[in-house]
């Protein structure tokens, strides 16, 4: 059985064997009120063909139960930290951050600072082959969503408030990430920031010691353009995620969304 207070940490990629024999036993996580289990069912009629069940309960309940298929005599389930876009499909590709404490940036200058973000919890089937499945989503946290811009046009994004931290601060495990960010005001005159929009598709969340942490530095600059003033936010070197290859594989790249709707 796996815990989230074990000291080896549940986030990762975890392989289990098949059992030789009739026994069959589960390996458990337990999130909250979320427990999800891996059980080996042994060979299918085609040798080499082993099968697995998954299954999530949600207060005991079964919420989420799905068959799968191994070629080799073990499973891997990587259990690892996900942008909060996936528990519903294709609803918004960004972030909405609004501070609580607003910032008020002096003339050319920056600021260095942190926020938090809300997560989800991803569950992957992996294969020998390197594929990889999304097969089932946990948010433990409550999901709040809001428009940014106009009903016309705007953009749905998941919607968190934050506090802003001047130094690396605790996050609640499994529930939240840390954000990296710098603030440029390349204007002359003081700004005010109180909303923050970061585009999230396919980014991965690093994680260290069960604590998560947005790849990439958020980057936020500033400026006027035909007398009005845009932010041009930045995810710096951010990782992303090939669905073609294991979750561990990435590349990087840069993703930029200018707001030009207040901010």
């Amino acid at each position: 059985m796996l815990d989230t207070g074990s000291e080896k940490g549940v986030y990762g990629c975890h392989s289990f064997p098949a059992l030789d024999d009739d026994r069959k036993e589960s390996t458990v996580w337990n999130f909250h009120d979320h427990k999800i289990s891996v059980t080996p069912e042994g060979e299918n009629a085609k040798p080499g063909n082993y099968l697995f069940r998954y299954k999530r309960y949600l207060n005991n309940k079964i919420v989420v139960e799905k068959l799968l298929t191994s070629i080799s005599n073990s499973v891997t389930i990587c259990i690892l930290p996900a942008t909060p876009l996936y528990s519903i499909q294709d609803l918004s590709r960004h972030l909405c951050l609004r501070f609580k404490s607003a910032i008020i940036l002096d003339q050319h200058q920056k600021l260095n600072f942190y926020v938090k973000m809300p997560i989800e919890i991803g569950i992957f089937k992996q294969s020998n082959k390197k594929g990889i499945l999304l097969i089932d989503c946990i948010s433990l946290c409550k999901q709040q969503y809001t428009l940014y811009g106009t009903p016309e046009r705007g953009l749905i994004c998941r919607y968190k408030e934050t506090e802003i931290y001047t130094a690396e601060t605790n996050t609640v495990k499994f529930e939240e990430a840390l954000i990296n960010m710098q603030i440029h005001n390349n204007t002359d005159k003081i700004i005010q920031i109180n909303t923050l929009v970061i585009p999230l598709h396919d980014v991965i969340v690093d994680h260290r010691n069960d604590n998560a942490y947005l790849s990439g530095k958020t980057e936020i600059r500033v400026g006027s353009s035909f007398g009005k003033d845009i932010a041009n936010v930045q995810l710096l070197n951010a990782k992303l995620r090939d669905p073609k290859l294991s979750p561990i594989e990435s590349r990087e790249d840069t993703l930029t969304f200018l707001m030009d709707s207040g901010f």
